[in-house]
């Protein structure tokens, strides 16, 4: 909505870039569904040291998945031109998407840890970071867009930022406590 008031090439640039945040989306929403599955078969079990290990293997492959999608970035012209862009949509798009690129592992952490919550049935909690990542980017998208007269990157950095911020509520919840599941490193092997 936002982007919108822009103009139609900035919303243009948003829009062909979506189909590759789409794909690193479905990754990280992948990882969210099988360790929310893998968690909450361990805790079933009583496996409470197996559903710890669980999330700690959770989070390292969500790492080790967003570091290709991260080097992707170099990707982005030739995969923007593929997609159809040309012109000033390009440069927006190449503009939008680094930004968005960058910050893909802040999505990949939100999405392992509101799989791990929601394995651990504390859906609410995982509800409350997301909600509170989705409100900043709602405030957040016209102070960057407009204000800051940032433009469609403004868009992106307040994408980004909300994600970071998601990503500390739901550390500061694992690393003070808050949870069942509790993935301590360094972890210990028997």
């Amino acid at each position: 909505m936002w982007v919108a008031g822009l103009g139609p090439n900035a919303l243009s640039a948003v829009g062909i870039f979506f189909p590759l945040f789409f794909i690193f989306l479905a990754i990280s929403l992948g990882l969210n569904v099988g360790s929310n599955s893998a968690i909450s078969r361990r805790i079933g079990a009583k496996d409470v040291r197996g559903a710890n290990l669980t999330a700690i293997h959770a989070f390292l492959v969500g790492f080790l998945v967003s570091i290709p999608m991260t080097a992707s970035v170099i990707l982005l012209t030739p995969a923007m031109i593929l997609l159809g862009a040309g012109g000033e949509v390009l440069q927006l798009s190449i503009e939008y998407g680094r930004i968005m690129i960058l910050g893909s592992v802040f999505l990949m952490f939100n999405n392992t840890s509101m799989g791990i919550l929601n394995g651990e049935g504390n859906a609410k909690r995982a509800m409350y970071a997301n909600t509170i990542g989705s409100v900043l980017n709602i405030i957040l998208d016209p102070i960057f867009i407009y204000v800051l007269n940032l433009g469609v990157a403004g868009a992106a950095h307040a994408s980004v930022l909300s994600m970071v911020i998601s990503s500390a509520v739901f550390l500061f919840w694992f690393l003070t406590g808050k949870t069942f599941v509790k993935p301590e490193f360094p972890f210990k092997w028997d």
